[in-house]
């Protein structure tokens, strides 16, 4: 039976890590050299990128990570992405197994449904893997994410928009029930024995990783504390929850050192958070691994058996902002030698 994995999510779950592995890496071999796994990439016309057209893209547009984008919203939009997936299982045979990504595909189980994306495919298994985050650490990473610039409260957006987007266990469900032939696998980003999700998805797909790669690396972390608290006095670099140009642009050129995002759950919020999200959480344990179902299960970040402290707040130390500054200026010099370099070449190329 032909294969394909599909990373689904979930957003703020390390995807664009794992996406920047993939792109870089877009063609794994199974350590019994069996299987050969290659990334693809669905463009919003429905077309694919893989292997050196893929590469091509890289070095044209230069992102983080490299994503599957589309999401089915509208009948037209669904039956290019359709198209899509059908290149895609195209590719794939006994020995080859086509990839695909997306952070924000499993909350979307029900367009895929309402569409009938995998409608009428047969002779398939579908490979769905979801990263996940216990829901309190995601609010409070989410919220600065977006929920900070919404100008709702903490409590307001998170029932208005936060617990939906992080019931991992009706994510898991949704794409269960969405063909005969998908197995979904969950997998907490922070797992037990201290790797990522890069380390996750060599290890789900058994891969060899050549001796030059590492695993072990991050992209699209969280900006600092104390730009945090900038955005927020100069509403101007950060208007709304989506308007994050900016914020985006600096963490690809600037290495941030500071503290990252305070925590802002107050005691009686998280013991809200836990209590909705309890018995979900026991039923997803069944998406696990057997050798991760047992230690999630025990696991005080998702089952705590006390509510945490309340963090303390406070103004943001000055070391924060000069270590801000500094890194600013480093980013600078940086992107000054290089366009240096560029201009050196550009003006040889020409004389010659």
């Amino acid at each position: 039976m032909k294969e394909v994995v599909i990373h689904i999510g979930g957003g703020k779950c390390g995807s664009t890590a794992l996406q920047q592995f993939l792109t870089y890496n877009d063609e794994l071999t199974s350590k019994n050299g069996k299987k050969k796994y290659i990334y693809c990439v669905i463009q919003s016309d429905g077309s694919i990128i893989h292997g050196a057209t893929l590469n091509d893209a890289v070095q044209q547009y230069d992102p983080i990570g490299f994503s599957s984008v589309p999401i089915p919203l509208g009948k037209d939009a669904a039956m290019l992405f359709k198209q899509g997936i059908m290149d895609v299982l195209a590719l794939a045979d006994d020995q080859t197994v086509p990839i695909i990504s997306c952070e924000a595909w499993g909350e979307f189980h029900s367009l895929f449904k309402e569409y009938g994306i995998f409608d009428g495919i047969n002779g398939v298994k579908f490979k769905v893997l979801l990263f996940v985050r216990p829901q309190v650490a995601w609010l409070n990473s989410a919220w600065w994410q977006w929920g900070a610039w919404s100008r709702l409260s903490f409590e307001e957006w998170i029932r208005k928009y936060g617990l939906t987007t992080c019931d991992w266990n009706s994510m898991a469900c949704g794409w269960e029930g969405l063909h005969k032939d998908i197995d979904v696998t969950v997998c907490d980003t922070a797992r037990y024995d201290g790797s990522n999700n890069q380390q996750a998805l060599v290890d789900f797909l058994d891969v060899k990783v050549p001796d030059n790669i590492t695993v072990n690396s991050f992209a699209n972390q969280g900006v600092p504390r104390a730009l945090i608290e900038f955005f927020a006095r100069n509403r101007e670099f950060r208007p709304s929850e989506h308007d994050a140009l900016i914020e985006f642009t600096l963490k690809q050129y600037v290495q941030f050192q500071g503290q990252r995002a305070p925590f802002v759950v107050n005691q009686a919020t998280q013991k809200f958070i836990c209590e909705t999200f309890w018995e979900k959480n026991r039923s997803l344990a069944r998406f696990f691994t057997p050798a991760d179902r047992e230690v999630f299960l025990e696991d005080i970040k998702w089952f705590p058996r006390a509510y945490l402290e309340d963090a303390p707040q406070g103004d943001t130390p000055q070391s924060d902002v000069d270590r801000l500054i500094a890194d600013l200026i480093g980013a600078i010099v940086t992107l000054s030698g290089d366009l240096q370099k560029t201009r050196y070449e550009l003006y040889n190329s020409k004389t010659k």
